[in-house]
């Protein structure tokens, strides 16, 4: 035996292919069924294909803001490095932050330099439908003018 240059020097032989065996037959039997179960299902609709994928950005950054972050104010460069991967880049930011205004989620201050952005935060309490004290419909509106 050589020493170790000499055996990783050495040409060797390809690997040979080895085929894959056939299905057996509890591999059969499951696929089988996922087919039959697969064979009356109608397809996904629109809505169930936009729950699957999760909520829209402005969601996000809405949830973002309100549950993880702590401070009272928040700048875009805040925002694009540590807020929600989906929306780190800042034309996104931005846009997503204005929409936030326009919604009264966030309020622009005033700040030492012309190219920095920041916003201080509202949060508000979530009513709850049926809640003492919540006007009927009170949170069905509130819902709605989170995700208009």
């Amino acid at each position: 035996m050589g020493n170790l240059f000499e055996r990783l020097n050495k040409k060797r032989p390809p690997p040979t292919e080895k085929a894959t065996p056939p299905p057996t037959e509890e591999a059969k039997a499951v696929r089988s069924l996922f087919e039959r179960l697969d064979k009356g299902r109608p397809p996904p609709t629109e809505e169930v294909i936009k729950q699957l994928r999760g909520d829209s950005p402005i969601e996000k950054l809405l949830d973002w803001l309100v549950n993880h972050w702590a401070k009272d104010t928040v700048t875009a460069r805040e925002i694009y490095t540590h807020g929600p991967n989906s929306i780190r880049d800042k034309k996104t930011t931005l846009g997503l932050a204005q929409i936030l205004v326009e919604r009264g989620w966030l309020v622009p201050v005033n700040t030492h330099q012309h190219n920095m952005r920041a916003w201080k935060i509202v949060r508000r309490s979530t009513l709850i439908a049926g809640a003492a004290g919540a006007a009927p419909g009170a949170a069905t509106t509130f819902c709605n003018q989170m995700v208009d």
